[in-house]
């Protein structure tokens, strides 16, 4: 689910991000109804280790809103993963303790994948911050005031 919910913040293809339904069994891709459901326990256990992985295991921070609800009788969570503002983003490749490897990861049709090639290299250069000093200039009001005006 961290892989995926990188992917959606780096939101690849600008389609708003995505959805993931906790509490849902899937077949072939579709949901299987009625909900499995989560009880308001493990619920409140999820939404706490979703805020701690935001902060240590996406780079930069990202955290998806998350909302339970019921359905057919039953609590389910459904995390919202908007495409972020400070994109691109990585994330941990293994949440085994000692792992360090991060990788950046892009929804590929219906699946994750780690971002590799020209998609790695269009990921990183169209997803610059807007406060991104590489060169020098913090805004875009700073560029501009640089820019050759025309006589």
């Amino acid at each position: 689910m961290l892989h995926t919910l990188c992917a959606f913040a780096n939101d690849f293809r600008n389609l708003g991000g995505g959805y993931v339904v906790i509490g849902v069994a899937e077949k072939n891709g579709r949901p299987v109804l009625p909900p499995v459901g989560v009880t308001p326990e493990e619920a409140d256990r999820i939404q706490k280790e979703l805020h701690n992985l935001g902060h240590s295991a996406i780079f930069p921070a990202y955290h998806p809103l998350a909302v339970p609800y019921v359905v057919d009788g039953k609590l389910v969570l459904v995390l919202w993963a908007a495409g972020g503002r400070t994109r691109a983003y990585r994330a941990k490749a293994s949440l085994a303790k000692d792992s360090t490897e991060t990788a950046w990861f892009i929804r590929r049709n219906s699946s994750t994948v780690k971002a590799t090639g020209a998609d790695l290299e269009e990921l990183l250069s169209r997803n610059r911050p807007a406060n991104d000093v590489s060169d020098g200039l913090k805004t875009d009001h700073d560029r501009a005031r640089r820019a050759p005006r025309r006589a």
